[in-house]
C-alpha cells in the first residue's frame, strides 16, 4: 500500500470568522463574526451571551440512572482477599456528575466466594466504619444495596474481611449542597444503632422490637431513616420474613428482609420514622434472630416538594404465591402503582423485591416500557428467600415492570415509598426573530443552497407527504421493532427538520410548494406528534435509548424547536420529555473507539466516529433548548466527551493540547481516525462516513440558534478529515483504479478507493462538508479550495434534482441505496442552508469552558463480559 501525505496536519480543527483561533497548543476565545458577503448590508445580529446559570440542583434529590456496571473483579487478574481495599470510581461516570455529588446508590454483589466474610463500603480516603455492608458465604451469590458518599477523589472504597469477587453496579446518585429540604436523601457515616447479640433481647415472633433512633447525626424532623439491617444467628431450620415499619402504625402485610440459618443476611432499606422517632421490626413464622442495625442515612422531614422521597407504611402489591403464577423464565409482570399504592404523577417507587429460593436466574425492575437492564438487581438464594429494596422509576403510565431472567420463581413486592416528579425546565426559543430572514442570495453558493433546499421542500410537500409519509406515520415505533421499522422515525424526523429550517429562516416558498407556511407548520406538528409522543418517555413500549435514537430525537426535536410557538402545549411537553430522556441516556454512555490508547485495534474496519458524533446531538440539543435545566452541565460534558472522541487520531491520545480546558490526554481513551485523517468503516476507506463530521458542527449551529457560545469540542478534529480528501493519494492495484485523491482535481466526482456499499452517486454530503470547511475555515492543506469544491458538488446536486419534474435527488439504488435517501437529502440540504445562514445572519461563538481538575476523570466503561462460569451464569 502506498499512501502519500502532506506534512503538518494539525490535530485540532481550525476556525476563522467565528469566535476562536484553534491550534494544537491551545484554544483561545474571541467574539467576532465575519463581514457580510459583498453586495449585502449586514443586518443587526443577535448577541451571543454566556450560558445562563443552570438551575441549582435541589440538595439531597435522588437521581436514578440506567444501571451501569462499575467494576467486576471476576475478570481481573487478582481477586480481593482479607484486608484488600478495592477502589471504585463513581463520579463522572454513568450519568453521575464529576462534582456536586453527595452520595451514590450502589448495588454490590459478592460472587465466587472463597471463604465466609464481609465487605464494608465507605468514602475513599476515609477510615472504614466498623459496620458491614454485605456478608457472604461460599456457594451463594449475595448482594445488597448501599448509600455511600464518594471520597474527595470521586471514589468509593470497599474493604474486605474474607475472599470473594465483587461486582458493583451504579443505580443512582444524590445531589450535593445545603440545606437539604424536605424529602432529601442524606448519607451518614454508618453508626451502630442496635446489636441484640450484646444489648437487647433477640427478635422473636411474639414481640415486635421497637427501636428509637437517637443518633446525634439524625436531625429533628427527619421523616425516614436509611438503615442496613443484618439478621444473624437465625433459628433453625427455616427462613423467616422480617418486616420494618414506622412506630405507631399498624403492622403491615409486607416483608423487608429474610433470615437464613447459619449465615448473616444484610439488607439496606428506607424506613419511615414513626412515633417517638421509632421504627419497628417484626419476625414471622415463629422464628427468632439477632438483629444488627446500622444507620447509614436519612430522609429529611417537612412538607415534600418536587423530587422529594416520601416513605410510606409498606403495602403489598404482588405475591405470586397467592396468584399461583410464579414467574417463568424471561416472564414479566407490570405493576401500575401510581394512583394506587402511591399518588398519581409519582416519578419513582421505593419497592422491596423478595424472590423465593431458586437454582438460577435473576430479577430486574425498571420503568414500564423501558428496555430491561442488562444487569441483575436481585439474585435468589438456593435455600432461603432473598430481598432487596430499590428506587425504581415509573413509566409514562405510572407502572414499573419486573422481569425474571433465566429463572422460575415466586416473587413478592412491597411498596415502601415514592418520589415526587420534577417539573419540566423552561425552553429558550431560537433567536431567529431578531434577524433578517429573506432568502440567501449573497453569492452563487448561497443561491444554489437556496435552490436545493427549496427543491427538497417541493418534493417533500408535493410528492413525499402524500405518497411516502402515510406509510411512515402508520409504522409502529416500538422499542423492540427492527431498524427497518424504527427507521421510519429517522425519515420522518429528517423531513420535518428540513421543512422547519426553511420556515424558520425564511427560505420557505409557499407558492412553489402549494402549501402555506401555516399548513407546513401543521405538517411538522403532525410528524412531531407521531415521533416525539411515541418516544418511550411519553409512550409505554415506545422507541428510544438505542443505537441511533440520539440522532432521530435530535432532528425531531430541532424541527419542533424551530417552530415552537406553533405547537400545542401537550406536543411541546412530548418533545421536552423526549429530548431530556435521550440526553440523560447519552450521559450514561462511554464513547466508542476503533483503537485503544496504545493503538490496539478494538473493532477492525469499524470506526466509532459517526456514532460518537451522533450521540453528541441529543445532549447538545437539550443544552440549547433548556440552558437553565439542572442537568445542563452534565449534558454539555457528555456532548464534549463524545465529540472529542469522535474524530480523535492516535496522536491526540497523548496530547497536552486542551479542548474546553481539559487536555486531550484526559479526554481520550482511544482514537477513531487514522493519523492521516482517513476514516475507515465497513472494512474500507469510507469517504461518505468522513462527511459525518458535519454532525459536530450541527451542535455548533444549535448553540448559535440559541444565542449561546458553543464548546470547542464542536470543531475538534474535523479539519484533518476534510484535508484528507485532497491530500491523501491512493495507488492501484491495492486501491481501485484510477487511484488518486478522493477529490479529483477540478471535478465533482468522488473517488472511492475501495468502493462504497451505499452507492457512489452522492454529492450533497460532500457539498455540505465543503460549505462547512469554508464557513468555519476548517482546512489548512486541502489542494482543492473548499469554495470551488462546494460549487462543483452543489451544481452536481442541483443538476441531479433537475432530472425529474418532482425534484427527487436520486434515480436508482446504484446512486444511493438507503431507503430514506430523499429524506436524507432534505436533511442535508437544510444543514447546508443553515451553515450559510448562520454565517451571514447570526453570531457564531466558540468559548473555552473553565478548566477541569487535573486528575483524570474516569469514564464509563463498556467492557466485554468475562467468560461465564457456572456461577456467573447465575449472576449477571
Amino acid at each position: 500500500m502506498s499512501i502519500s501525505q502532506r506534512h503538518g496536519v494539525l490535530g485540532i480543527g481550525r476556525i476563522g470568522f467565528v469566535a476562536v483561533c484553534l491550534s494544537a497548543a491551545a484554544l483561545v476565545p474571541a467574539v467576532e463574526a465575519a463581514a457580510a458577503p459583498a453586495g449585502r448590508t449586514a443586518a443587526a445580529r443577535p448577541a451571543v451571551t454566556p450560558l445562563p446559570p443552570a438551575a441549582s440542583p435541589v440538595p439531597g434529590r435522588y437521581r436514578a440512572v440506567a444501571p451501569v456496571r462499575l467494576i467486576d473483579t471476576r475478570s481481573a487478574a487478582t481477586h480481593p482477599i482479607t484486608d484488600t481495599v478495592v477502589s471504585v470510581p463513581v463520579t463522572g461516570r454513568g450519568g453521575v456528575p464529576a462534582a456536586g455529588v453527595r452520595a451514590v446508590f450502589l448495588h454490590i454483589t459478592a460472587a465466587s466466594v472463597r471463604g465466609p466474610g464481609y465487605l464494608t463500603a465507605y468514602p475513599s480516603q476515609a477510615a472504614p466504619s466498623g459496620s458491614s455492608t454485605l456478608n457472604f458465604v461460599p456457594g451463594q451469590v449475595s448482594s445488597n444495596n448501599t448509600l455511600v458518599a464518594p471520597g474527595p477523589d470521586g471514589m468509593v472504597a470497599l474493604r474486605f474481611a474474607g475472599s470473594a469477587d465483587v461486582i458493583v453496579d451504579l443505580l443512582g446518585w444524590v445531589t450535593g449542597g445545603d440545606p437539604v429540604p424536605a424529602g432529601g436523601l442524606v448519607p451518614l457515616t454508618p453508626t451502630r444503632l442496635l446489636d441484640t447479640r450484646l444489648h437487647a433481647p433477640r427478635l422473636v415472633a411474639a414481640t415486635p422490637l421497637v427501636v428509637t433512633v437517637n443518633s446525634p447525626d439524625l436531625p429533628a424532623g427527619a421523616s425516614a431513616v436509611v438503615v442496613n439491617v443484618t439478621t444473624v444467628n437465625a433459628s433453625a431450620p427455616v427462613s423467616a420474613p422480617v418486616t420494618a415499619w414506622p412506630a405507631g402504625a399498624a403492622r403491615p402485610r409486607a416483608s423487608s428482609t429474610n433470615t437464613a440459618h447459619g449465615r448473616p443476611v444484610a439488607t439496606t432499606m428506607i424506613v419511615g420514622l414513626g412515633t417517638g422517632r421509632g421504627i419497628v421490626f417484626g419476625i414471622g413464622g415463629g422464628a427468632s434472630a439477632d438483629l444488627v442495625l446500622d444507620l447509614v442515612g436519612y430522609v429529611s422531614g417537612g412538607a415534600p416538594t418536587p423530587g422529594a422521597l416520601v416513605a410510606v407504611t409498606p403495602v403489598r402489591v404482588l405475591d405470586t404465591r397467592a396468584t399461583r403464577r410464579p414467574l417463568a423464565p424471561n416472564g414479566t409482570v407490570v405493576l401500575p402503582v401510581a394512583g394506587h399504592a402511591v399518588p398519581a404523577g409519582a416519578a419513582a417507587v421505593v419497592v422491596t423485591m423478595t424472590v423465593l429460593p431458586s437454582s438460577g436466574g435473576y430479577l430486574v425492575g425498571y420503568a414500564n416500557g423501558d428496555p430491561a437492564p442488562g444487569l441483575s438487581l436481585l439474585n435468589p438464594y438456593t435455600d432461603v428467600p432473598a430481598a432487596t429494596q430499590l428506587i425504581v422509576p415509573l413509566g409514562p403510565d405510572g407502572a414499573f415492570t419486573i422481569r425474571d431472567v433465566g429463572g422460575h420463581f415466586n416473587v413478592v413486592l412491597d411498596v415502601d415509598g415514592y418520589q415526587i416528579a420534577n417539573p419540566l425546565p423552561l425552553v429558550t426559543t431560537p433567536v431567529l426573530g431578531q434577524v433578517d430572514r429573506t432568502p440567501l442570495s449573497g453569492n452563487d453558493l448561497e443561491v444554489l443552497a437556496t435552490t436545493v433546499l427549496r427543491t427538497t421542500n417541493r418534493y417533500g410537500l408535493r410528492t413525499w407527504w402524500t405518497g411516502t409519509a402515510p406509510g411512515l406515520l402508520a409504522t409502529p415505533h416500538g422499542s423492540n421493532a427492527q431498524l427497518d421499522a424504527t427507521d421510519s422515525i429517522r425519515r420522518l424526523s429528517m423531513e420535518a427538520f428540513s421543512l422547519s429550517v426553511a420556515l424558520a429562516t425564511g427560505a420557505y416558498d409557499p407558492a412553489a410548494n402549494a402549501t402555506t407556511a401555516s399548513q407546513a407548520t401543521g405538517i411538522i406538528s403532525q410528524i412531531v406528534v407521531n415521533v416525539a409522543c411515541s418516544h418511550r418517555a411519553n409512550h409505554v413500549g415506545g422507541w428510544g435509548s438505542s443505537w441511533q435514537s440520539a440522532m432521530w430525537s435530535s432532528y425531531a426535536g430541532r424541527a419542533a424547536w424551530l417552530v415552537w410557538p406553533g405547537l400545542a402545549v401537550p406536543v411541546q411537553r412530548c418533545v421536552q420529555r423526549m429530548v431530556i430522556s435521550e440526553a440523560n441516556y447519552i450521559a450514561t454512555l462511554a464513547p466508542k473507539y476503533m483503537m485503544d490508547r496504545d493503538g490496539k485495534v478494538l473493532t477492525a474496519g469499524d470506526t466509532g466516529a459517526e456514532e460518537d458524533a451522533w450521540y453528541a446531538l441529543a445532549p447538545a440539543l437539550a443544552t440549547a433548548m433548556m440552558p437553565t435545566a439542572e442537568q445542563r452541565d452534565v449534558w454539555r460534558r457528555a456532548q464534549q466527551r463524545m465529540q472529542v472522541a469522535a474524530w480523535a487520531r492516535p496522536s491526540d491520545v497523548t496530547s497536552s493540547a486542551t479542548v474546553d480546558g481539559t487536555p486531550l490526554s484526559q479526554w481520550l481513551n482511544g482514537s477513531n481516525v487514522q493519523q492521516t485523517g482517513v476514516v475507515v468503516n465497513h472494512g474500507r476507506v469510507a469517504p461518505d462516513y468522513s462527511t459525518n463530521a458535519y454532525q459536530n458542527t450541527d451542535t455548533l449551529e444549535m448553540a448559535t440558534l440559541a444565542g449561546q457560545p458553543a464548546p470547542q469540542s464542536s470543531l475538534f478534529g474535523i479539519g484533518p478529515i476534510y484535508d484528507a480528501f485532497s491530500t491523501i493519494s491512493y495507488t492501484p492495484p491495492l486501491y481501485a483504479t484510477p487511484g488518486g485523491h478522493v477529490y479529483p482535481d477540478n471535478s465533482a466526482q468522488i473517488y472511492y478507493p475501495q468502493g462504497c456499499d451505499w452507492g457512489t452517486g452522492q454529492q450533497l454530503p460532500y457539498a455540505l462538508f465543503d460549505a462547512l470547511a469554508e464557513v468555519y475555515n476548517l482546512n489548512t492543506e486541502a489542494t482543492l479550495p473548499p469554495q470551488a469544491a462546494a460549487l462543483a458538488h452543489l451544481n452536481a446536486a442541483a443538476a441531479m434534482q433537475a432530472r425529474t419534474p418532482a425534484g427527487a435527488m436520486y434515480g436508482s439504488d446504484t446512486e444511493y441505496k438507503y431507503v430514506g435517501r430523499e429524506e436524507h437529502t432534505a436533511q442535508l440540504a437544510a444543514q447546508l442552508y443553515l451553515a450559510y445562514f448562520t454565517r451571514d445572519r447570526l453570531t457564531v461563538s466558540v468559548i473555552a469552558q473553565p478548566a477541569t481538575p487535573s486528575t483524570r476523570v474516569a469514564e464509563p466503561t463498556a467492557a466485554a463480559p468475562p467468560a461465564a462460569s457456572s456461577e456467573q451464569q447465575l449472576y449477571r
